[in-house]
């Protein structure tokens, strides 16, 4: 809405017309229909009202309170599962990187089993050589 959309129409008086709306009205519509009260002091027939809504800023208090004493206990658990899953991450990252090591190990030990059977054949061939030289020893001395 523009400010031209917004503008308010009023009927102006003249100084005369307010006169005659004034001497129009009874004597008893021209006495004010609203004491003023001192602050702070009830409001007579109100004070139940007062009191209840006393009461129910009071409750409303207790309540809030409450509510931060939870919160602040919720926020330290959230504190501690935090570190927690930190500690989780930091564990399962050690764990992948145990399990790496055991598949390394597991192919040092695999490889170290056929060096083992390569030795082996080595050394019945060499005992195989060894005993043919000593036949062919025996066959040349005898």
């Amino acid at each position: 809405m523009s400010d031209l959309e917004k503008t308010i129409k009023i009927r102006a008086f003249s100084p005369n017309a307010m006169n005659d709306i004034s001497q129009n009205k009874p004597a008893e519509e021209s006495k004010p229909t609203l004491e003023f009260t001192k602050p702070g002091a009830p409001v007579e027939g109100e004070p139940s009202k007062f009191i209840e809504f006393a009461k129910v800023i009071e409750q409303l208090g207790k309540s809030l309170k409450d509510e931060q004493g939870k919160s602040a206990e919720l926020a330290k658990k959230l504190a501690t599962l935090e570190e927690e899953q930190a500690k989780s991450a930091k564990l399962a990252q050690r764990i992948n990187e145990l399990e790496e090591e055991q598949k390394k190990s597991l192919e040092a030990a695999k490889k170290s089993v056929e060096l083992e059977a390569q030795l082996k054949a080595m050394a019945e061939t060499l005992d195989k050589i060894s005993q043919m030289a000593v036949d062919a020893m025996r066959k040349k001395a005898g």
